[in-house]
């Protein structure tokens, strides 16, 4: 048995009086972290909003649809990291809320240490196989030099694949319920990326779309690894990773809640992640653009939720493992509370969208108001499937999830692939979301009051 120095006991005697002395103490701690939420986000979704038509300034619309394509390529492989990610954060939670910071600092220095090995391993792959991808084909394009592309789709897939080991801070803040501190760090990155693109609009306009998608790509790795410097050194360095601390018992752990979240990123990736190919194929780069414009004008509302929200889920499993079940049952109340909101605001929205998306983009913007529509009902229907997942993910109780998943992923690109044959326009992607997640929103709302009264049981018989 290892015995704990003073510093871990008085690391743990502050975790324990900071965040875990009452019911009230932890709201309070959703609150502020709610609070950091909105002010660096609010500045953040501001400055994103900004970001575009100063990129379109610089690139054609076909140009930005196809970074958009590349961008959404990449973003695929986050999820070969088995659901180590997610695992992590519910094991480091449950051990911060048992005062066990050497368990910890070895789940920590486990989970750093597997996805080194593993995505070192994609990036050996990935940069073996991209040799042979006719990338000028799977874009859709003939305007970009293949060597530009190459170098572009190389710059991309690697700053990307080592990002996501670096963005693991985001998840040790979670757990740390500080999911504030990671807002402020997307401002970072929007500011780096924001100022990056001024500079190539007024000094460097050439070859800008290598230019910025390096940019794009090489921002929130930055921004990663400095913070994870400045935490590992100072706040969590009772925690921080260690090769000595690498234990593979851990990782079982890990695995076992992580790989029934890697099923779920899996079926997530085939849902949302393949929306732009499947336009940029049935349809072209610059229809990707244009859809992507009107997913960014709701996302003022999903931002909004994933605001709310993100803080909760560590919060939910300190509840679950404390057994205060009125707490967990109460912050669902708010959220749905917040979904009437949400509801009347996306209707505001969609009912001024002409005008407000001419004043954002000018001419760019050409999507039509059903269009709008039925983007609005999908940003809808996401927030309510997430009001839900989120406790359940929190709790670890993810079968029903697993399946739902499976069902969505697999009827997805088949639903889609026949709409854009009947109705010949990007809404057949949409629709074709949507009707792939309908029945799990339903069934994860039986299943939350399910797992609710299951919970409630089990509190009256302990």
């Amino acid at each position: 048995m290892i015995e704990q120095p003073n510093i871990f006991k008085r690391t743990q005697a502050r975790i324990s009086n900071k965040f875990f002395a009452n019911t009230h103490q932890r709201d309070k701690s959703v609150f502020k972290n709610i609070g950091i939420g909105f002010a660096s986000k609010g500045v953040s979704i501001f400055l994103s909003f900004l970001q575009i038509p100063i990129t379109l300034s610089i690139l054609t619309k076909t140009e930005y649809g196809i970074w958009l394509t590349l961008f959404s390529i990449a973003g695929w492989l986050a999820y070969f990291d088995l659901g180590l990610g997610n695992g992590l954060r519910n094991k480091l939670t449950e051990a911060l809320a048992e005062n066990d910071l050497i368990k910890a600092k070895k789940l920590v220095s486990t989970t750093y240490t597997a996805l080194s090995i593993l995505f070192f391993g994609v990036i050996v792959v990935f940069a073996i196989a991209a040799l042979f991808i006719p990338w000028a084909k799977v874009l859709n394009t003939t305007i970009v030099p293949e060597h530009q592309l190459m170098l572009l789709v190389y710059f991309c897939f690697i700053c990307a694949i080592v990002n996501f080991i670096a963005n693991l801070i985001q998840t040790i803040l979670a757990a740390n319920h500080l999911s504030g501190k990671g807002n402020i760090l997307a401002l970072y990155n929007q500011l780096i990326i924001l100022a990056a693109t001024l500079l190539i609009k007024y000094f460097y306009p050439y070859n800008s779309l290598l230019l910025i998608g390096v940019i794009l790509s090489v921002a929130p790795l930055f921004v990663n690894i400095i913070a994870s410097i400045y935490f590992f050194k100072g706040r969590f360095s009772t925690i921080a990773p260690s090769i000595r601390f690498y234990d593979r018992s851990y990782l079982k752990g890990v695995m076992s809640v992580g790989i029934k979240f890697f099923v779920i990123q899996i079926a997530v990736l085939i849902i949302f992640s393949t929306d732009n190919i499947l336009i940029a194929r049935f349809y072209s780069p610059s229809e990707v653009s244009s859809y992507n414009f009107v997913y960014k004008y709701f996302s003022v509302i999903s931002l909004f939720f994933a605001i709310i929200s993100t803080p909760l889920w560590t919060m939910y499993t300190d509840a679950y493992k404390k057994n205060d079940i009125s707490w967990i049952e109460n912050n669902i109340k708010r959220l749905l509370k917040f979904f009437v909101l949400a509801i009347f605001a996306v209707l505001i929205m969609i009912l001024l969208s002409n005008v407000l998306m001419h004043l954002w983009l000018g001419n760019a913007y050409d999507s039509s108001m059903i269009f709008v529509f039925f983007v609005g009902l999908y940003t809808l229907q996401v927030i309510w499937n997430n009001i839900f997942a989120l406790p359940l993910n929190a709790i670890g109780k993810l079968n029903v999830q697993v399946g739902l998943a499976i069902w969505a992923a697999v009827i997805n690109i088949p639903l889609a692939i026949l709409l854009s044959h009947s109705i010949h326009n990007v809404i057949s992607i949409v629709v074709a979301n949507i009707l792939s997640l309908l029945v799990g929103s339903i069934v994860i709302y039986i299943q939350f009051n399910k797992e609710l009264k299951i919970m409630k049981a089990n509190k009256i018989l302990s």
